[in-house]
């Protein structure tokens, strides 16, 4: 019974270890991919190093690490753990992100400030290291451009089909081509809001009944159509009524016509 107990606690204290961070909030459907098995990812689940998890349209999940760093993940993508080091007695904290497809907005913990250069998130085209921000990723594996947005600090975007390295300062976002071509521009809150609904919100659009102006005509000639014929066997009936009535009436007086009158006067006493 003592080697039991001992057993799990060494167990649980393995798992204890190896948690890095947790979901947080999750609106739609996904999956956590891990050691080659897929399983439905729940509020509250603990993730791995080497952990990926995919969302289905309309899904928005949230993740916060142990560094505090937060990230959220948008719809229809597919975002890795590839290394995560973070403990109190380790000298090199270290995050490293992979995003294959879709978007992701970061809010960068402990880890983007004591070592800002061991924080950086890879894309297909692309690799984006911090110096303490918050950024968001749009279009990452797509057949257009992805977008890179830095909302608060700074970030570097190294795109890797030509070494180039873009700075991009808050405010800012670079678009970077498939040919590897790049334009660093500022934004609006108009351009961030609807790039947010884009990536971050589901794309059903509710069904809606529409009435053509053909139905609309039909529809208006079959009441019309009910109205005529109900007043027409409305008249009917009245007439019908009335004929009834008066063969009554006739019938009635033929009868009282045919009987012999009785002699109202009264007959004298015997």
């Amino acid at each position: 019974m003592k080697n039991i107990i001992i057993t799990l606690i060494i167990l649980s204290a393995s798992i204890y270890a190896s948690t890095i961070g947790t979901i947080t909030a999750l609106k739609g459907n996904a999956v956590i991919k891990r050691d080659g098995n897929i399983s439905t990812a729940y509020l509250g689940d603990k993730l791995q190093e080497k952990d990926s998890i995919i969302t289905k349209d309309g899904t928005k999940i949230q993740i916060v690490f142990k560094d505090e760093t937060i990230i959220t993940i948008g719809k229809n993508s597919n975002f890795s753990i590839a290394q995560y080091v973070y403990e109190d007695n380790n000298p090199k904290p270290t995050a490293k992100f992979g995003l294959i497809r879709g978007a992701m907005r970061t809010i960068t913990g402990k880890i983007g400030k004591i070592a800002p250069k061991r924080f950086s998130v890879k894309t297909i085209t692309t690799t984006i290291g911090i110096r303490g921000t918050n950024f968001t990723i749009s279009g990452a594996g797509s057949d257009g451009q992805q977008k890179v947005y830095c909302t608060f600090g700074a970030i570097d975007v190294n795109v890797l089909s030509t070494g180039i390295t873009v700075n991009v300062p808050q405010g800012n976002f670079v678009a970077v081509a498939v040919d590897g071509s790049t334009k660093l521009k500022k934004y609006t809150t108009s351009d961030l809001t609807k790039m947010q609904s884009k990536e971050f919100t589901s794309t059903k659009k509710k069904k809606t009944s529409k009435t053509t102006s053909k139905e609309k005509t039909t529809s208006k000639a079959t009441t019309k159509e009910k109205s005529s014929s109900k007043e027409k066997s409305s008249s009917k009936e009245k007439t019908t009524s009335k004929e009834k009535s008066t063969s009554k009436s006739e019938t009635t007086t033929e009868k009282s016509s045919s009987q012999p009158k009785q002699d109202t006067q009264k007959s004298d006493p015997v």
